[in-house]
């Protein structure tokens, strides 16, 4: 898989030569590809950490209740072995790194036009500035709690028998950390079916492209062919898999 995605990577850098975009095009292009490298490599040795992004805006002053609740909020993240990412600035996302300590923040850094660079992680090697996002809004992912107690208990919750989940080819694989009962797997077949392009949700151990991850070899899971048109319902599944009975 490696040496295939590696050739596929230089084939697409090289049809950018072909294609005779525009400078401003290329410029985009070289520094969204160099930002992406760049933020897999901080990530990469913190993998196995779980970890909550924290936004708010950076002009809430430190005296101010919403700043308290995010500190509180990180926290109670802190304590349930959580780590933390932020914009690494002022306001909510200071708030944020005081309460789970620098040692487990990240600093996601957007270059904005007339804002400040100087950010709370200065020099730390888990500080990524970059200069482009993309971001996607659905209310599915909305969650409203009303204490920061409540939100790090969900948080926790979330995973509770949702590991993580993985694209491999048309399948989407979710890995568990309970198996499903066979009338769970049933539920999920009838309540689901509209993210299901072909076949059906079911059991399965992990398939051979995932033995680059021996951690996981061992968990439950389910899997099915979609096509990722959804992620606002893919979570709805998930919520819905948390709520099961499982295989006893």
């Amino acid at each position: 898989m490696r040496p295939w995605l590696y050739r596929e990577i230089l084939i697409n850098a090289l049809k950018f030569k072909r294609d005779e975009l525009d400078i401003l095009d290329l410029k985009i292009a070289n520094r969204a590809m160099a930002e992406f490298r760049y933020a897999a490599k901080v990530f990469k040795p913190y993998r196995k950490f779980r970890k909550v992004s924290i936004f708010g805006s950076a002009r809430v002053p430190e005296d101010a209740p919403y700043y308290q609740l995010a500190e509180e909020f990180s926290r109670f993240l802190a304590g349930q072995d959580f780590m933390v990412i932020t914009g690494a600035a002022q306001g909510i996302m200071k708030a944020g790194i005081e309460g789970v300590g620098t040692e487990n923040s990240f600093g996601v850094n957007i270059l904005l036009p007339f804002e400040s660079t100087s950010t709370i992680l200065e020099n730390d090697p888990k500080l990524i500035n970059f200069r482009y996002f993309f971001s996607k809004e659905d209310l599915s992912f909305y969650k409203i709690v009303h204490s920061s107690e409540e939100a790090a208990a969900w948080i926790k919750s979330y995973y509770s028998t949702y590991h993580s989940s993985r694209q491999v080819g048309e399948k989407l694989v979710i890995r568990l950390e309970q198996e499903l009962s066979d009338e769970g797997v049933t539920a999920l077949n009838e309540s689901f079916s509209d993210l299901v392009v072909s076949g059906e949700i079911v059991k399965t151990t992990a398939l051979p492209q995932e033995k680059d991850e021996p951690e996981l070899l061992s968990k439950p899971r389910i899997s099915f062919r979609t096509d990722n048109h959804s992620a606002g319902r893919l979570n709805q599944m998930i919520l819905a898999i948390n709520g099961m009975e499982h295989e006893t």
